[in-house]
Formats: structure tokens, sequence, C-alpha cells
């Protein structure tokens, strides 16, 4: 059985007339656990797979929906910090609930304010 979340960092192009590459922090979490993890690098899958780096890369997780088909998520990013402060994002302060509609409503009354 894996974990509910991960963190991650990718490395990204220049933008908004930017010279230098910058590093974005995120994480996910999950309602539920995933039962298997891994990368891809271009057409080759590598389940287990911790970290992989390159240009046509990136990760996946998989859960069993046999009984439970949802899967909720909850991403939040950090473009100036560390995994730290993603992990802090995630919490009540900017991702407050699981449910979508609520979270949506919380956005709005802070946008509002």
């Amino acid at each position: 059985m894996g974990r509910a979340g991960f963190p991650a960092a990718l490395r990204a192009a220049p933008y908004c007339h930017a010279n230098h590459r910058y590093t974005i922090y995120f994480v996910a979490e999950f309602n539920r656990p995933f039962t298997s993890f891994g990368t891809w690098d271009g057409p080759v899958v590598n389940k287990g797979q911790h970290s992989v780096s390159g240009v046509h890369t990136g990760g996946w997780v998989a859960f069993d929906t046999t009984k439970y088909r949802d899967v909720e998520m909850r991403i939040a990013s950090r473009l100036t910090s560390e995994i730290a402060s993603a992990w802090k994002n995630l919490g009540a302060a900017e991702i407050p609930a699981w449910d979508f509609g609520t979270v949506r409503q919380a956005a709005h009354a802070r946008v509002e304010s």
C-alpha cells in the first residue's frame, strides 16, 4: 500500500522575459493511499521508481478502484520556497476541505473580502 501524498519539484524553462530557469515545488495529497507508483521516461515506464529527470518524463500513481471509483486529490505549489512551504499551503489556510464546492466557496470569499 502506498502513501497518501508526495512532494515533488521540477525545473522549468524561463518565462515572463526572465533569463533563468526556476523551480516549482509542489505537493499532492490523496484521500486514500495509492497502490503503486512510478515514473516514465519517454516510452519507458519504471514501476516503483521515485524520481526521474529529462524532457519527456513524469510520474504516476495508481489506485485500487474496484470498491470506490472516485479518487480525490489536493495539490499545492510554491515558486519561491521549498517543499515544506508547499505542504503548508496545502493546509487549512489554502485548501480547507476535500469537497470541491467548499474549497471553491472559500476561495471566492477570500477574493471578495
